[in-house]
Parts: C-alpha cells; sequence; structure tokens
C-alpha cells in the first residue's frame, strides 16, 4: 500500500473548518480537513465525537480533487488490496480509501443522536 511522503515540519491539528475550500464534499455534516499537500496522520476523539485531525506535510504535491467515502449506514472498503484483510473495527461500520489514495478529512453530525462520530472520509489520489 502506498502513502504519501512526509516532509520535514510540523504537524498540524485541525479542530475545525478552516480548510475545507475546495468544495463541500460532506453537505451538511461538520468536517475536519488538512490543509493542501497535507494528509491525516492521526485524530483524537472526546467520547464518541471526533474532535481534531492531526496532519503531515506531504514531500510532493497532493491532489486536491477528491470523493467521499460514506460508512454511516454499513461498511464501505474497497474490495482489493489491503481493505478486506481483517475486520480492524469489530462491530462498528468502517470505511476506507482505496489503496492509491490517502485520507484528507473526516465528516462529522450531530444529527439523529449522532453525537459528532465520523461518518466519511475524503479520499484523494496519491497521483
Amino acid at each position: 500500500m502506498a502513502e504519501p511522503l512526509k516532509a520535514a515540519g510540523a504537524w498540524e491539528t485541525v479542530n475545525d473548518e478552516r480548510y475545507v475550500k475546495q468544495g463541500d464534499w460532506a453537505s451538511g455534516y461538520n468536517k475536519l480537513q488538512c490543509p493542501v499537500n497535507s494528509f491525516a496522520v492521526g485524530y483524537s476523539m472526546n467520547g464518541p465525537t471526533m474532535v481534531s485531525l492531526l496532519c503531515a506535510l506531504s514531500a510532493t504535491p497532493l491532489p486536491t480533487t477528491g470523493r467521499g467515502v460514506w460508512f454511516d449506514k454499513g461498511d464501505n472498503r474497497p474490495a482489493t488490496g489491503d481493505a478486506k484483510g481483517s475486520d480492524w473495527a469489530e462491530n462498528d461500520y468502517k470505511g476506507q480509501c482505496a489503496d492509491n489514495e490517502y485520507v484528507a478529512g473526516v465528516a462529522m453530525t450531530w444529527k439523529s443522536l449522532q453525537l459528532g462520530r465520523p461518518d466519511a472520509l475524503l479520499c484523494r489520489r496519491l497521483t
């Protein structure tokens, strides 16, 4: 599985929508999105609520177009590659980018008692 090469420099914690600038990929949902040319390397939760995304700078430019991967009603993982290798979150819905993509953002909602749980990923191609 490929991943972006990390550049030197500080990682950034994102806890608001200031970097959601290339389109609303999860309309009506709160979004945490990494800045352009960076990718998600971690996250933090407060109970069931997603509160921040940790982003690392990429050593090379990254695409700014992508797709939403929704897992609010069931698993959404690619049928090929390493995605189906194991149930890494048993009894929970899982979303996963394809092997040739990286995670650039996460969307969550407070509707229907979701309590800020993650519902979608912003996946962008590596090249």
